[in-house]
Protein backbone atom coordinates (compact mmCIF):
# COMPACT_ATOMS: atom_id res chain seq x y z
CA UNK A 1 0.00 0.00 0.00
CA UNK A 2 2.94 2.07 0.95
CA UNK A 3 4.53 1.93 -2.93
CA UNK A 4 1.01 2.96 -4.37
CA UNK A 5 0.36 5.73 -2.11
CA UNK A 6 3.87 6.86 -2.63
CA UNK A 7 3.08 6.56 -6.55
CA UNK A 8 0.19 8.40 -6.52
CA UNK A 9 1.69 11.10 -4.27
CA UNK A 10 4.37 11.39 -6.67
CA UNK A 11 1.89 11.61 -10.25
CA UNK A 12 -0.04 14.37 -8.16
CA UNK A 13 3.00 15.79 -7.38
CA UNK A 14 4.45 16.03 -11.02
CA UNK A 15 0.91 16.98 -12.15
CA UNK A 16 1.65 20.36 -9.93
CA UNK A 17 4.92 20.50 -10.89
CA UNK A 18 4.56 20.78 -14.68
CA UNK A 19 0.84 23.16 -14.30
CA UNK A 20 3.51 25.32 -12.38
CA UNK A 21 5.84 25.67 -15.01
CA UNK A 22 3.11 26.36 -17.12
CA UNK A 23 2.17 29.35 -15.60
CA UNK A 24 5.80 30.61 -15.20
CA UNK A 25 5.63 30.05 -18.89
CA UNK A 26 2.26 31.76 -18.97
CA UNK A 27 4.12 34.90 -16.86
CA UNK A 28 7.27 35.09 -18.73
CA UNK A 29 5.07 35.56 -21.91
CA UNK A 30 2.96 38.39 -20.52
CA UNK A 31 5.68 40.16 -18.74
CA UNK A 32 7.35 40.34 -22.29
CA UNK A 33 4.60 41.82 -23.83
CA UNK A 34 3.91 44.64 -21.47
CA UNK A 35 7.72 45.26 -21.92
CA UNK A 36 7.30 44.94 -25.87
CA UNK A 37 4.02 46.72 -26.64
CA UNK A 38 5.07 50.15 -25.91
CA UNK A 39 8.05 49.34 -28.66
CA UNK A 40 8.14 51.79 -31.54
CA UNK A 41 8.51 49.04 -33.70
CA UNK A 42 5.62 46.45 -32.66
CA UNK A 43 3.09 50.18 -32.73
CA UNK A 44 4.78 50.19 -36.41
CA UNK A 45 3.96 46.59 -36.74
CA UNK A 46 0.51 46.69 -35.57
CA UNK A 47 -0.65 49.85 -37.87
CA UNK A 48 1.22 47.98 -40.70
CA UNK A 49 -0.31 44.69 -40.42
CA UNK A 50 -3.97 45.89 -41.88
CA UNK A 51 -2.33 46.69 -44.82
CA UNK A 52 0.09 44.52 -45.33
CA UNK A 53 -3.42 41.95 -45.44
CA UNK A 54 -5.39 44.25 -47.97
CA UNK A 55 -2.00 44.24 -50.41
CA UNK A 56 -1.98 40.20 -49.88
CA UNK A 57 -5.79 40.84 -50.57
CA UNK A 58 -5.18 42.54 -53.92
CA UNK A 59 -2.72 40.17 -55.00
CA UNK A 60 -5.00 37.31 -53.90
CA UNK A 61 -7.14 38.82 -56.30
CA UNK A 62 -4.79 39.42 -58.93
CA UNK A 63 -3.72 35.64 -58.95
CA UNK A 64 -7.42 34.78 -58.22
CA UNK A 65 -8.70 36.48 -61.94
CA UNK A 66 -5.64 34.85 -63.77
CA UNK A 67 -6.44 31.33 -62.59
CA UNK A 68 -9.90 32.35 -63.54
CA UNK A 69 -8.85 33.03 -67.17
CA UNK A 70 -6.90 30.43 -67.37
CA UNK A 71 -9.55 28.12 -66.28
CA UNK A 72 -12.04 29.54 -68.70
CA UNK A 73 -9.60 29.19 -71.46
CA UNK A 74 -8.91 25.31 -70.29
CA UNK A 75 -12.94 25.06 -70.28
CA UNK A 76 -13.52 26.44 -73.63
CA UNK A 77 -10.63 23.75 -75.05
CA UNK A 78 -12.21 21.07 -72.89
CA UNK A 79 -15.72 21.84 -74.03
CA UNK A 80 -14.70 22.68 -77.62
CA UNK A 81 -12.38 19.07 -77.35
CA UNK A 82 -16.02 17.45 -76.14
CA UNK A 83 -17.95 18.46 -78.82
CA UNK A 84 -15.07 17.20 -81.29
CA UNK A 85 -15.26 13.83 -79.56
CA UNK A 86 -19.12 14.23 -79.98
CA UNK A 87 -19.95 14.30 -83.64
CA UNK A 88 -16.71 11.73 -83.58
CA UNK A 89 -18.58 9.25 -82.11
CA UNK A 90 -21.46 10.32 -83.59
CA UNK A 91 -19.43 9.54 -86.51
CA UNK A 92 -18.83 5.79 -85.03
CA UNK A 93 -21.90 5.24 -84.44
CA UNK A 94 -23.79 5.72 -87.50
CA UNK A 95 -21.04 3.90 -88.93
CA UNK A 96 -21.81 1.33 -86.84
CA UNK A 97 -25.06 0.83 -87.47
CA UNK A 98 -24.33 0.53 -91.27
CA UNK A 99 -22.04 -2.10 -90.77
CA UNK A 100 -24.72 -3.82 -88.58
CA UNK A 101 -27.15 -3.36 -91.20
CA UNK A 102 -25.10 -4.31 -93.75
CA UNK A 103 -24.07 -7.51 -91.60
CA UNK A 104 -27.70 -8.20 -90.90
CA UNK A 105 -28.65 -8.06 -94.95
CA UNK A 106 -26.10 -10.58 -95.46
CA UNK A 107 -26.60 -13.17 -92.32
CA UNK A 108 -30.45 -13.06 -94.00
CA UNK A 109 -28.88 -13.56 -97.67
CA UNK A 110 -26.51 -16.77 -96.18
CA UNK A 111 -29.73 -18.13 -94.32
CA UNK A 112 -32.00 -17.35 -97.89
CA UNK A 113 -28.96 -18.81 -99.41
CA UNK A 114 -29.00 -22.12 -96.99
CA UNK A 115 -32.52 -22.89 -97.03
CA UNK A 116 -32.23 -22.48 -100.79
CA UNK A 117 -29.41 -24.80 -100.39
CA UNK A 118 -31.09 -27.22 -98.06
CA UNK A 119 -34.45 -27.02 -100.33
CA UNK A 120 -32.37 -27.85 -103.06
CA UNK A 121 -30.71 -30.86 -101.52
CA UNK A 122 -34.22 -32.04 -100.78
CA UNK A 123 -35.32 -31.52 -103.86
CA UNK A 124 -31.87 -33.47 -105.19
CA UNK A 125 -32.68 -36.34 -103.05
CA UNK A 126 -36.25 -36.42 -104.51
CA UNK A 127 -35.39 -36.75 -107.34
CA UNK A 128 -33.03 -39.38 -107.02
CA UNK A 129 -35.11 -41.07 -104.95
CA UNK A 130 -37.41 -40.84 -108.64
CA UNK A 131 -34.84 -41.61 -110.63
CA UNK A 132 -33.50 -44.99 -109.26
CA UNK A 133 -37.72 -46.12 -108.86
CA UNK A 134 -37.97 -44.91 -112.78
CA UNK A 135 -34.27 -47.10 -113.21
CA UNK A 136 -35.73 -49.90 -111.19
CA UNK A 137 -38.77 -49.87 -113.54
CA UNK A 138 -36.55 -49.63 -116.31
CA UNK A 139 -34.91 -52.80 -115.17
CA UNK A 140 -38.12 -54.28 -115.16
CA UNK A 141 -39.69 -53.51 -118.27
CA UNK A 142 -36.46 -54.39 -119.88
CA UNK A 143 -36.37 -57.87 -117.79
CA UNK A 144 -39.53 -57.94 -119.28
CA UNK A 145 -38.92 -57.32 -122.68
CA UNK A 146 -36.52 -59.68 -123.29
CA UNK A 147 -38.51 -62.07 -121.68
CA UNK A 148 -40.98 -61.93 -124.46
CA UNK A 149 -38.62 -61.51 -126.89
CA UNK A 150 -37.30 -64.50 -125.68
CA UNK A 151 -41.31 -66.26 -125.66
CA UNK A 152 -41.67 -63.93 -129.19
CA UNK A 153 -38.77 -65.75 -130.41
CA UNK A 154 -39.58 -68.91 -128.92
CA UNK A 155 -43.19 -68.95 -130.44
CA UNK A 156 -41.56 -67.77 -133.82
CA UNK A 157 -39.24 -71.11 -133.99
CA UNK A 158 -42.44 -73.53 -132.86
CA UNK A 159 -44.78 -71.49 -134.61
CA UNK A 160 -41.88 -71.80 -138.40
CA UNK A 161 -41.45 -75.60 -136.71
CA UNK A 162 -45.05 -76.44 -136.43
CA UNK A 163 -45.43 -74.51 -140.37
CA UNK A 164 -42.87 -76.83 -141.39
CA UNK A 165 -44.32 -79.84 -140.23
CA UNK A 166 -47.65 -78.75 -141.86
CA UNK A 167 -45.91 -78.06 -145.48
CA UNK A 168 -44.73 -81.53 -144.33
CA UNK A 169 -47.86 -83.11 -143.59
CA UNK A 170 -49.75 -81.14 -145.86
CA UNK A 171 -47.22 -82.07 -148.81
CA UNK A 172 -47.37 -85.90 -147.77
CA UNK A 173 -50.95 -85.41 -148.16
CA UNK A 174 -51.15 -84.33 -151.09
CA UNK A 175 -49.14 -86.92 -152.73
CA UNK A 176 -51.28 -89.79 -151.01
Amino acid sequence: QARIVGKLQRRKYMKLWGSRAAVGTLQRNIRAWFRLRNDWWIKMYQALQPKLTGGMAEELLKETKIKLVQTEKHYEKVTKDREELQAKYNDVLSAKDKIQELLHNERDIMLNGEERVNSLLKEKAELDAQLSEIEERVEDVSDQNRQMEAKKMKAEQECDEMRKEIEAISLLLSLR
